[in-house]
């Protein structure tokens, strides 16, 4: 297996994350998308409701006015605390189906990759202003799959939820289930 030095890495950036409805399969699903650099060449990673829920308020800039810290927050200011900054993120390979990325850390003691769910490597680069980068060869696998082609058309036609919907949808939810008091007299 080559080793991250010999492979060819490209620049991306998110540019959005999106909620897919499954018409007759009763479950949505959630993409991040990823854009190079320069490029309309866009890889889109399937992520967790909750991870969704971050990036949308992330890039709607509303992360700041949380009252609480995020756990991409809290990572951030783990790596700081321990001298340590976040040099890139990498999206380094696909295998069956599942993505796979890597944190460039750089510490009092050098360098080190850190193991993580692309999810997460995609916030705290996202907290931290760290360059995210991903193997060519995952994006030129990527393009050629049937599913990932059907999902960028949904995306692309406008039947995908965005960020904001996202966002709007967790406040419904939350209205849901903690109704306001009704008034009394």
């Amino acid at each position: 297996m080559p080793t991250a030095t010999d492979r060819d890495f490209l620049d991306m950036r998110v540019s959005d994350v999106r909620r897919i409805v499954h018409s007759g399969q009763g479950q949505d699903h959630y993409v991040v998308l990823l854009q190079e650099t320069g490029s309309d060449r866009r890889l889109p990673i399937w992520i967790g409701h909750e991870h969704a829920l971050e990036l949308a308020l992330r890039l709607l800039g509303h992360s700041s006015q949380l009252p609480r810290p995020l756990t991409s927050d809290l990572s951030a200011h783990l790596v700081q605390a321990l001298r340590g900054t976040v040099r890139e993120v990498r999206i380094d390979r696909l295998t069956e189906g599942t993505y796979y990325a890597v944190i460039m850390v750089d510490g009092p003691y050098g360098a080190t990759e850190v193991d993580a769910r692309p999810s997460d490597a995609l916030a705290l680069a996202l907290v931290v202003g760290a360059s995210i980068r991903a193997d060519r060869a995952v994006v030129e696998t990527t393009e050629s799959d049937e599913t990932v082609a059907e999902a960028l058309a949904t995306i692309d036609s406008q039947r995908a939820a965005g960020p904001q919907a996202i966002l709007d949808e967790l406040s419904e939810e939350a209205q849901r289930q903690d109704p306001p008091e009704p008034a009394t007299s």
